[in-house]
């Protein structure tokens, strides 16, 4: 009978404790030229036309542990590492630049359809990964 209650008391402090723990983490987020981000499920858009050219920003960022919800919303970090990848027939590479917390790159358009544009980094020992799906239209010109 004691082993149930202490038992019971051990899960009852278990649930106490983890509804009470608050995660940290960190990641990336993207900034630029036309880039969007669902609502819905955080993907990364941007529409853009053959021959534009538009930058796209990858900035570190850290959420700390809190109950503020301000802090919760996270803040620069300085990132370990970075770099993008994408079809080099389709979009023509014109500048890369990083300083401490960021990773940008400029592009130009030079084919239509539909890409993806991926940005791998480091950020407070954590992998991440961002996609953008670049929607790429003929120019009215054409």
């Amino acid at each position: 009978m004691n082993k149930l209650i202490y038992f019971s008391a051990f899960i009852l402090f278990s649930q106490f404790c983890v509804s009470n723990s608050w995660a940290s983490g960190a990641g990336f987020k993207m900034f630029g030229d036309n880039i969007e981000r669902s609502e819905e499920n955080g993907a990364y858009t941007a529409n853009i036309t053959v021959g534009q050219s538009f930058e796209i920003i990858a900035k570190g960022w850290a959420y700390p542990r809190s109950r503020d919800p301000e802090a919760a919303k996270g803040s620069p970090m300085k990132a370990e590492a970075g770099t993008w990848m994408f079809d080099d027939k389709m979009l023509k590479l014109l500048k890369t630049q990083s300083d401490e917390t960021q990773y940008k790159v400029s592009l130009k358009a030079t084919k239509a359809g539909q890409y993806r544009i991926r940005f791998v980094g480091v950020v407070l020992g954590y992998n991440k990964a961002c996609e953008i799906l670049v929607n790429i239209s003929r120019s009215k010109e054409e």
